[in-house]
């Protein structure tokens, strides 16, 4: 199904946080996420629920496949960020990955997903990778 992204602005001075809602379609439904504007270790860990070797690793994918013209690569490619990990456990890392929206895999080829655009959008501008107008899910 086809998302359409709508972005929607809004600050909470109270809490002191920058708040961003944003919104897109899945067929007939609307889908909204409320994105944290700052980007604080609490935000981190919590987004993502991995420790920071893990989220290491992920800046290292994120920057591999930013890197790579169109933004897909192979998981054996992939294992160049993996570090000390057996390649199980790397793999399973991958399909949590996966399972949590931060990529995409098809046939074991691996690329940004739709939680990547809409959470990590500025992180990936800032490596000049264009952010699609519409977001398919899978």
């Amino acid at each position: 199904p086809r998302a359409h992204p709508n972005t929607q602005h809004t600050q909470t001075p109270s809490a002191g946080m920058d708040l961003e809602v944003r919104g897109y379609h899945v067929g007939n439904q609307k889908v909204y996420a409320l994105i944290n504007l700052v980007s604080d270790d609490v935000a981190k860990a919590e987004a993502t629920g991995f420790d920071d070797a893990h989220i290491d690793v992920f800046k290292q994918l994120l920057a591999m496949l930013s890197t790579n013209g169109d933004h897909k690569l192979p998981s054996q490619e992939l294992e160049a960020c993996k570090g000390r990990p057996s390649n199980a456990k790397f793999h399973a890392f991958l399909e949590d990955l996966s399972k949590k929206h931060w990529l995409e895999e098809d046939h074991d080829e691996y690329t940004f997903g739709p939680r990547t655009y809409l959470e990590l959008a500025d992180n990936l501008r800032a490596s000049n990778v264009e952010i699609p107008q519409i977001i398919y899910l899978s």
